[in-house]
């Protein structure tokens, strides 16, 4: 476990962010400073729960988005691409 996104040692291609809701715009950021180009955010509490801070939290996640990070989610383990279909 590391104490931030800084901390991180050598080069990362992707980083999985299992945080609460109110922690993943900055630490997007954090990827973003970084130079991280990839992020998975499986947690919930964006825009699909109704509240104007859900809102404000997806907005706030998609700034972030387009300073060169992308962003897989929220609520979203990952993508699949089943072979042959």
């Amino acid at each position: 476990m590391f104490p931030s996104i800084s901390a991180l040692p050598g080069e990362v291609d992707l980083v999985i962010l299992c945080l609460p809701v109110a922690l993943v715009p900055e630490s997007v950021r954090e990827c973003s400073n970084r130079g991280i180009s990839a992020v998975i955010v499986p947690s919930g509490g964006f825009r699909e729960i109704g509240t104007a801070e859900g809102r404000r939290l997806e907005a706030e996640l998609g700034s972030v988005v387009g300073s060169g990070v992308r962003v897989i989610g929220p609520n979203c383990f990952g993508v699949y691409s089943r072979p042959g279909v």
